[in-house]
């Protein structure tokens, strides 16, 4: 098995995780931890040798902040060393450098930590440079190390100095066993390298080496480190034949040295092999005679199609020469070709014994790579790399998803896959794809014809819903000068915002009369979750629902189904018509809420409001199942209720919502479904054949999908305020309670008196015990977990419904309990419970952050800190340890209780700002950390909901700051056009002034917030 040697993490978003930087399985085989081998018993040579080098070499932390053609976001550690320390440049790997963008810190001998910026990646090879202020390192002397490409022999004894997963530096042993090692095969949607030999010995370097210099005994670097096998203890080191060239170009500032290519990948083939290929014996004894020492020539491997080489080389050429040169070797055919480029060269092969030449024009490789990137939809595009081209053997160029993001993902397009037209419009390229986006209205419905990689034969047609709300647009360009890739915001979207159009529609029809009946009343429900928050499972679902108003256009549906307000709704009808909808309530305690469309919508629709009994059913009764299945097809079952029984779903990690205090029907039998209703044998609905999202004992992080029928009577004071057009007033004790049998409770102390009533008067043999009790509420303050609630104000209580009712409207009650076998009279406050939750979210340096929900509270505690819900890899929440189920409760020593406080400490942090966080852990665990802002490429959002529309809203909040105080690297375009240097400067002082302007607006709009 082969591995990148860099180090760890994987993609999108983490909904947990401790402080430390998680392990990633999935990516076990491109990282691993650096082992550290004892280097004792050097000579003197070796330690004066030593000495001289490694304050040349560094430590790299380096955040990939977007996914982005072979690479994935995460953050890493690898290692890198100074090859010119008057201009500040450090080499190490290309998949260091990373293709797409990336922020970096060097940490030198001493532990200076000094910022980074990308000037160069190769866009073949396995090398790249960044770029470091000289100045900025102010207590140790610079030293660098001299590329020696010409020192490499097979035998020499070697020295790979590097890091130990950023910890410590680490020095390994050993000598060169081989030069013409093929490149390293990394997977085929992995970077790999090609047309180079490599180099290999057994030094045993892994994660975190990346970037290593491998050093003879003269303190020259003869070869980069890159990668090796993970069952032995080879690594494999990158020539440095290409890379000292590119050094002198950048030395002089010139940021894009000449690159060419054919778009062809060669192997070299030993002579045996080529003669059975047809090399003619004259040829090979030509080749032999100049060249003694080489065992065989190059050979096409593969053609890129659509290339400058395709329909003219083909696979199994043999390469003889180039402009009536022989070559034999990588390293001049590259050196031929890069001095060619915007020229051609006469390309002659051998093909079955036949002599053929070709004048082929050589490309610049710079022009194959994306520079450019649109994120869109929380979703990344580019154009399709020569690297990608080469693994899939696809033509460069076309609209390639690097991420999906929510608007593609919920599309069902995801990373690996080409976009060939939009709503009838081909999208050759990404210029194509922007004009066709910009052009439709937020919200709009729009086909997309794709096909994805790993299956370019048959192509897709799938149907995306353009998000213009949830993310901005934007347009990303690479400036190598500045070390950033700038952001340009895309056209606004057409106004209004898309709206269906009123159609008629007919309900479904099922063979069962019953079912014809019902399913008039019954929807199909999809919700799709932007930024999961309050402990979601899951950011997309999919239920039925029950019309429980058609005139005002209410239906009910389960939590599973819709478990929190912020998201895209949608309700189908039929399986025929797709309109939005808006939540109106979602109840804090039991599992349903209300949603509201738009009658308007729909003509001539038949479908009509649910006929509905509040009464109760009982274990034996005989009911049919009306559902839906996964595909909106209506069934009836016939069926027994086996019994009514208190439901218990126990708590999820993270803590998300979860019925409480509620009872409900189990069925003898069900048949599979995505959700329907209870009916008796009026035909009248009496309950919700609910889904409830419980998790596994074992594991609270894993969920799963149990079904059990939610009765009626539940929603009775909820939808009748609704339909006055009022908002439903609730209020609730806030506590959990579980049922005991009386002959426990009489061992806790209960008096005979109590029994004796219980047993007169009701059925069920049980009393109710306190389980939990929310934080900060009365009850947590007078009541405890264990106290037997026996009484509410002097009425016996034995269920969950009768604690309901006694308590819904009250501003308080008296609760009689018995705690430690002694009967206590207590008054307690009732608490009023809204029905919207988490009306609030701010993405804020990659962690999303949001007053703390209320299943946390249910949890017992309730710290006066902002709640981690979520973060992004790449992100600095990733990189410094910010993550989720975690509370920040202070920022640079300032108190931050809620959103509002938080936003008004952090709003007016500048970029590359070190704040320092005390956070709160689950289990009072107190820490203090420190993060580093990145308004870049992690601006702060807030996303909160119009409560009168019913609409979300996105703000920025800081200013995304383009170029302050980034040096810039002067080029030597720049010294000979002095309109380039004077652009580069202007754009820089426009974003300052932008910058500062929206700054002192913010400043001046401090007031419209909260007070801390």
């Amino acid at each position: 098995m082969v591995f990148l040697g860099q180090e760890r993490n994987g993609s999108l978003i983490n909904p947990v995780g401790s402080p430390q930087i998680p392990h990633n399985p999935a990516l076990e085989e491109f990282s691993t931890n650096m082992g550290t081998t004892p280097f004792l018993g050097e000579s003197s040579s070796w330690q004066r040798t030593l000495d001289r080098a490694v304050p040349a070499v560094v430590a790299i932390r380096f955040c990939t902040v977007r996914h982005f053609d072979t690479e994935r976001a995460s953050f890493s550690v690898a290692t890198g060393f100074i090859v010119d320390k008057e201009k500040g440049l450090i080499l190490t790997n290309r998949h260091v450098v990373r293709p797409g963008p990336v922020t970096a810190e060097a940490i030198f001998l001493d532990h200076e930590e000094i910022k980074l910026w990308p000037v160069y990646r190769d866009p073949i090879h396995d090398f790249g440079f960044y770029r470091f202020n000289p100045a900025d390192v102010k207590f140790m002397e610079l030293a660098e190390i001299e590329l020696d490409p010409e020192g490499a022999r097979v035998g020499v004894e070697i020295r790979v100095v590097g890091n130990d997963a950023g910890e410590k530096l680490s020095i390994l042993s050993g000598t060169l066993a081989r030069m013409d090692r093929p490149a390293p095969y990394y997977g085929e949607d992995e970077y790999n390298d090609f047309n180079t030999f490599y180099y290999q010995a057994a030094s045993s370097t892994s994660g975190g080496s990346s970037g290593s210099p491998v050093l003879n005994i003269a303190g020259k670097a003869i070869a980069l480190n890159a990668g090796g096998r993970r069952k032995a203890a080879s690594s494999f080191y990158l020539p440095l034949n290409r890379v000292k060239r590119i050094l002198t170009h950048l030395s002089q500032g010139i940021l894009r040295p000449p690159r060419g290519d054919l778009q062809t990948v060669f192997k070299h083939t030993p002579y045996d092999e080529v003669h059975r290929l047809g090399l003619r014996r004259d040829i090979e004894t030509v080749v032999r005679k100049k060249f003694p020492s080489e065992t065989g020539l190059l050979v096409v491997e593969q053609v890129v199609p659509d290339s400058v080489s395709h329909k003219i080389l083909e696979p199994g050429d043999v390469l003889t020469q180039i402009d009536n040169e022989l070559i034999t070797e990588f390293s001049r055919l590259e050196e031929k070709m890069d001095n060619a480029v915007g020229g051609s060269l006469a390309v002659t092969v051998e093909r079955g014994g036949n002599p053929l030449t070709f004048n082929i024009p050589i490309v610049d490789l710079h022009t194959l790579e994306p520079n450019v990137f649109l994120e869109v939809g929380g979703g990344v595009l580019h154009q399709l790399s020569y690297q990608q081209a080469r693994n899939h053997r696809l033509p460069v160029g076309g609209v390639y998803v690097a991420s999906d993001g929510y608007m593609l993902g919920r599309g069902g397009l995801h990373k690996g896959t080409i976009i060939k037209s939009v709503g009838q419009k081909e999208t050759p390229n990404l210029e194509a794809f922007i004009k066709v986006i910009c052009s439709y209205p937020n919200d709009s419905r729009v086909p997309v014809q794709y096909f994805t990689v790993a299956d370019r034969h048959q192509s897709r047609l799938s149907v995306i819903y353009i998000d213009r709300q949830w993310h901005s647009m934007q347009l990303w360009t690479k400036n190598d000068a500045l070390g950033l890739w700038n952001a340009e915001d895309c056209p606004p979207p057409p106004s209004p915002a898309f709206v269906p159009k009123a159609t008629p529609v007919k309900p479904l029809i099922s063979p069962m009369e019953l079912a014809n009946e019902i399913v008039k009343s019954m929807v199909m429900v999809s919700f799709h979750i932007p930024y999961v928050i309050d402990g979601g499972s899951s950011d997309n679902y999919l239920g039925s629902g029950l019309i429980i108003d058609a005139e005002r256009g209410l239906v009910l549906v389960d939590q599973n189904t819709v478990p929190l307000v912020l998201g895209d709704l949608l309700i189908s009808f039929s399986s025929t018509v797709e309109i939005p909808a808006k939540i109106r309530y979602i109840h804090p305690i039991h599992n349903f809420g209300i949603l509201q469309y738009d009658p308007k919508l729909l003509v001539g629709s038949g479908f009509q409001s649910a006929s509905i009994s509040y009464e109760s059913f009982a274990a034996g009764d005989d009911v049919f199942l009306v559902g839906l299945t996964r595909t909106d097809q209506p069934f009836c079952q016939k069926t027994t209720v086996s019994k009514i029984e208190e439901l218990f779903i126990g708590e999820a990690r993270p803590p998300r919502f979860r019925a409480i205090n509620e009872d409900v029907i189990h069925l003898e039998k069900a048949s599979s479904c995505v959700g329907g209703v209870l009916v008796d044998g009026n035909r009248k609905i009496r309950a919700l054949w609910a889904s409830y999202s419980s998790s596994e004992k074992k594991n609270p992080t894993e969920s799963f999908e149990i079904f059990r029928g939610l009765p009626l009577y539940l929603i009775e004071e909820i939808v009748k305020p609704l339909q006055r057009n009022e908002i439903p007033q609730l209020r609730s004790l806030e506590i959990e309670l579980w049922p005991i049998a009386l002959s426990k409770a009489r061992d806790l102390g209960l008096s005979e008196k109590w029994i004796t009533e219980i047993e007169t008067k009701y059925v069920r043999r049980h009393i109710l015990c306190i389980r939990r009790i929310s934080a900060k509420t009365d009850a947590f303050s007078k009541l405890k977990t264990g106290d037997v609630l026996i009484a509410i104000n002097g009425i016996v209580i034995t269920s969950f419904r009768e604690v309901e009712i006694a308590t819904k409207d009250a501003l308080s009650v008296q609760l009689t309990i018995l705690r430690n076998q002694e009967e206590l009279t207590l008054e307690v406050n009732t608490t009023l419970l809204t029905g919207i939750g988490t009306d609030k979210v701010l993405c804020w340096s990659g962690a999303i952050l949001q007053n703390t929900h209320r299943a946390v509270a249910q949890l017992g505690f309730l710290y006066e800190g902002v709640y981690c819900s979520r973060w992004f890899y790449g992100s600095p929440a990733h990189q410094f340890g910010l993550r989720a189920v975690h509370w920040i409760v202070e920022v640079n020593g300032i108190p931050t209780p809620n959103l509002d406080s938080f936003v008004r400490v952090v709003r007016n942090a500048g970029d590359d700002s070190f704040l320092r966080l005390k956070i709160m852990g689950q289990q009072d665990k107190v820490s203090v950390l420190t993060i580093k802002t990145d308004l870049h490429y992690w601006p702060t959002v807030l996303i909160s909901l119009d409560k009168e529309t019913g609409e979300w809203n996105s703000e920025k909040i800081t200013a995304t700051k383009s170029a302050l105080n980034t040096p810039v690297m002067e080029t030597e375009t720049m010294h000979n056009d002095s309109t380039a240097l004077d652009l580069v400067k202007q754009t820089i002082e426009f974003t300052k002034a932008k910058y500062a302007a929206t700054n002192e607006a913010l400043r001046r709009n401090d007031a419209s917030l909260p007070p801390v």
